[in-house]
């Protein structure tokens, strides 16, 4: 059971930890609401996919060295 809280202007509910680990939510995890005839679902918003640290390092890198063919492209 959870219990609706005040948040800014808003209203917000607290997800048990074990629902939270066997959904495998993490923070900043998108949901949309939708009302049924049985409450309130919240339906997971697909994500843009994340880039790992490293990859992203490697995408800056690729960027920097290569800078100049990308703007001769736009």
């Amino acid at each position: 059971m959870v219990k609706v809280f005040k948040s800014g202007n808003s209203l917000a509910v607290a997800i048990p930890a074990e629902v939270v680990r066997r959904a495998g939510i993490e923070p900043g995890d998108t949901f949309e609401p939708e009302l049924t005839g049985e409450g309130v679902l919240l339906r997971p918003v697909e994500a843009v996919p994340k880039l790992s640290p490293e990859l992203a390092r490697i995408h800056r890198e690729v960027l920097a060295e290569h800078r100049a063919a990308y703007e001769e492209i736009e």
